[in-house]
């Protein structure tokens, strides 16, 4: 009967471990990348603006930590448009981005500019914006249809 119980409390105790090394060695799951786009056609002059969404601010939940936040315009296979890494208390947030007409021709002018913001419901936090100085300016002279897209990447 002795030896009965010490197999069970080796057999517990082995067991016990094998559980503790399976919950250390399945890795964390990384937080996804939260996105909004839009493909849009720009003149190559306009004073327009244009919302991303298009119907309404996208009403997000974010985990607090640190975001790689972008808004990119593509056209051809080049890009451009701000971006910026920035720390984010957890809560609601309304996140919106626009772009604007200058009405200049583009022909060593910018013709354009965009801005991205997220509003928090929690009116303890400041609104932030993409890029931070506020406007992020950009040259389109012959005009096209573009690939909008605003991107928060979590970076834990």
């Amino acid at each position: 009967m002795k030896w009965q119980r010490i197999v069970a409390k080796a057999t517990a105790v082995v067991v016990a471990v094998g559980a503790t090394l399976m919950a250390v060695s399945t890795p964390a799951q990384a937080a996804e990348t939260a996105t909004i786009s839009r493909s849009i056609y720009l003149a190559p002059q306009s004073t327009g603006n244009a919302p991303l969404p298009v119907s309404a601010p996208r009403r997000i939940y974010l985990a607090s930590g640190t975001y790689l936040w972008d808004a990119t315009i593509s056209l051809s296979g080049s890009s451009v448009g701000p971006e910026r890494t920035i720390y984010l208390a957890a809560g609601w947030y309304n996140w919106r981005c626009h772009i604007n007409g200058t009405g200049n021709p583009g022909i060593g002018d910018s013709n354009y500019y965009t801005y991205c913001y997220l509003d928090p419901e929690n009116t303890n936090y400041q609104t932030v914006y993409v890029p931070s100085s506020g406007l992020y300016y950009f040259a389109l002279p012959l005009g096209g249809t573009v690939n909008w897209v605003s991107r928060l990447d979590p970076q834990f």
